[in-house]
C-alpha cells in the first residue's frame, strides 16, 4: 500500500450525529455549483450518511455531481484544486453520472 495516498489508508472513525454536517454540505454544494457550473447538468447534491440527520457517520462530506460527459473529469480536478477543495474531500468523492442527450 505504499503507492496509495495517505488519506486513502488513514483510519477514520464514525462519530455521533452532528447537526452542522447538513449546513456544511449545503455550503459545499453551493460553492461547487458555482465553481463547476459549466460542466453540470443538475445541481450538486450532498449524499451519504452525513446528509441524513441524526445518523452517526464518518465526518467526510460526500457530494454527487451530474455532468453531461465523464470526459470532463480531467478538467474538473484542477478547478477543485484552485477552489481549495482537496482530493480527499472532493475529487475522490465526486461521482459523475452520465445523462442522456436531449
Amino acid at each position: 500500500m505504499d503507492d496509495w495516498p495517505g488519506w486513502a489508508t488513514e483510519q477514520v472513525r464514525v462519530q455521533a450525529p452532528c447537526p452542522a454536517w447538513r449546513q456544511h454540505g449545503e455550503q459545499l454544494c453551493r460553492h461547487l455549483d458555482a465553481a463547476l457550473g459549466r460542466w453540470l447538468v443538475a445541481p450538486i447534491e450532498h449524499v451519504g450518511s452525513t446528509a441524513v440527520p441524526g445518523v452517526a457517520a464518518k465526518p467526510i462530506l460526500d457530494v454527487q455531481a451530474a455532468v453531461l460527459d465523464l470526459d470532463c473529469a480531467q478538467a474538473i480536478a484542477p478547478v477543485l484544486a484552485l477552489n481549495r477543495t482537496t482530493p480527499r474531500y472532493a475529487v475522490s468523492r465526486v461521482r459523475a453520472r452520465q445523462t442522456r442527450s436531449a
